[in-house]
């Protein structure tokens, strides 16, 4: 991606994502070392810089739960951040997807409200 059409996404992406604070963002690893995460965004912020791995990003919970053996776990790293080699934005409903190829990961942004949201009181050790 050149100079110019990394400074537009960017520029993009941090005009909607005030759309997804309070909402949710889930990350999954699929395979061999897979792992499946999902909590409340706080904040996110996205590096202006280019990045020749993607772009910067960088993601803080209110809350944040990992599941083990089908059961949510509340996690005490309330943290994230990633080089997102692509994104796929919008779907109908709202939500943002991005890949980490670096990671094998794929996050989604959910929007506050969204119908399938995990509610704080179905994971363990959260208050």
């Amino acid at each position: 991606m050149d100079t110019q059409e990394y400074g537009k996404l960017v520029r993009f992406l941090k005009l909607i994502t005030p759309s997804y604070i309070g909402g949710q963002l889930e990350i999954v690893r699929l395979g061999k070392g897979g792992y499946f995460f999902r909590g409340e965004v706080a904040e996110i912020i996205f590096n202006e810089e280019n990045d020749t791995n993607g772009i910067g990003l960088l993601v803080t919970f209110r809350w944040l739960a990992k599941s083990i053996d089908g059961e949510l776990h509340s996690e005490t790293d309330l943290s994230y951040a990633a080089s997102v080699s692509a994104v796929h934005l919008y779907d109908p409903n709202g939500r943002l997807f991005f890949t980490v190829t670096s990671r094998n990961e794929q996050g989604i942004f959910f929007p506050e409200g969204y119908y399938s949201n995990i509610k704080p009181s179905m994971v363990q050790g959260l208050k």
